[in-house]
């Protein structure tokens, strides 16, 4: 099963019988972030229906998990593009240290970048994970431990393991996917 966002980027490329096994993991790595940083979902309805669907079974997750949403676990999805691509972006991005964590290919990482650079980022490591199937990626972060400043992540559906494996590094960490694409 390959899933696809509106834009059509792929997002991952799974098994139906290892998405049953990732959904059972996927609740587990989202109470991790939630507790540990902030989650950005998608919880607005649109003239197009978007991921309004999932909106019941996400419910009954919440209420599953005891998990509370509040101003110390959440932020609203777009947030998130806001903050790297609104007008104060320049705070974010001024003189930092950035590890870019994503399946780009070699032309897509040469945009991003350029990009990067004339947003005046000082210097940009980058870690290689799956385009397809990062959700079992296992990666080392251990050589960028105090070499950064903040890490962007464009994982797809991997997202979740992804980001709490980049916990030791102690800096933000920002899922930016969908910008890389765009």
């Amino acid at each position: 099963v390959t899933f696809w966002t509106r834009a059509n980027c792929s997002s991952g490329d799974y098994s139906r019988s290892e998405m049953d096994q990732l959904s059972r993991q996927y609740g587990g790595c989202l109470l991790g972030i939630a507790k540990k940083g902030y989650l950005a979902i998608h919880l607005s309805y649109g003239d197009v229906p978007f991921q309004e669907q999932y909106f019941p079974a996400f419910k009954k997750w919440l209420l599953a998990s005891e998990l509370e949403l509040t101003r110390k676990n959440y932020v609203p999805f777009y947030f998130v593009y806001a903050l790297v691509r609104g007008p104060k972006r320049h705070a974010l991005f001024d003189n930092r240290r950035v590890l870019l964590v994503t399946g780009a290919d070699l032309e897509k990482r040469a945009r991003i970048e350029k990009s990067l650079r004339e947003e005046g980022v000082s210097e940009i490591s980058w870690c290689s994970i799956s385009s397809s199937r990062s959700f079992y990626d296992k990666i080392d972060v251990s050589g960028w431990v105090g070499k950064v400043d903040i890490v962007f992540v464009g994982a797809g559906v991997g997202k979740p393991s992804i980001l709490l494996q980049l916990e030791p590094l102690q800096v933000p960490v920002l899922d930016v996917g969908f910008v890389f694409e765009v």
